[in-house]
């Protein structure tokens, strides 16, 4: 009785962006509830609606939140196959840059998942300008006599410094230091 009387509540009185919203919520439940295939679903039709409704109704992106939730869950299922397309289409229409690396980065983790190397080359091609935020540095010496020597190995491939990337996660703003053209490879020679 009392889930009827909710129902009732919530069709007659809250907006229709509202109620696809507490849908949404119903999805991010079932997520953690472990309810995977639940959440899909839910997450499936509140894409549906919301792309029902009249662009003056919407809020917030729910389309955006939902799409990347499901990749999430297709990650977590192990159906990275799946997942590929809904962060390909997030990339192409996002312009935040902390979410176009986070979906980068996913990206790039599919294609090495499935070997399939194609792809990543269509992600990141030669002579394409990135920004990266990170520091130059000489390649970590050995510690012991007998351990392995990365700054020699490198040295071999006449390469004497190495680049590491900050994590895009600990972005403050949009610090970005460095705009490296990337030509055969991305460790300084």
């Amino acid at each position: 009785r009392a889930l009827k009387v909710f129902n009732y509540l919530i069709y007659n009185y809250l907006s229709p962006y509202k109620i696809i919203f507490s849908k949404f919520f119903r999805g991010r439940t079932l997520e953690k509830l472990l309810l995977y295939d639940e959440a899909i679903e839910t997450y499936k039709r509140v894409i549906f609606e919301f792309n029902q409704l009249d662009d003056e109704e919407k809020d917030e992106p729910l389309d955006l939140y939902c799409t990347f939730n499901l990749g999430r869950i297709y990650e977590v299922l192990k159906k990275k196959s799946l997942a590929y397309p809904l962060w390909q289409k997030i990339f192409e229409t996002e312009t935040d840059i902390k979410l176009r690396c986070d979906v980068l980065v996913r990206m790039m983790e599919t294609c090495e998942f499935e070997e399939d190397w194609d792809k990543l080359k269509e992600l990141l091609k030669i002579y394409d300008s990135y920004k990266i935020d990170g520091r130059l540095s000489l390649p970590f010496k050995a510690g012991n006599p007998s351990q392995f020597n990365y700054g020699n190995y490198l040295r071999n491939f006449d390469t004497y410094a190495v680049f590491y990337g900050h994590n895009p996660y600990n972005w403050e703003g949009d610090v970005i230091a460095l705009e490296a053209n990337f030509s055969s490879s991305v460790a300084a020679r």
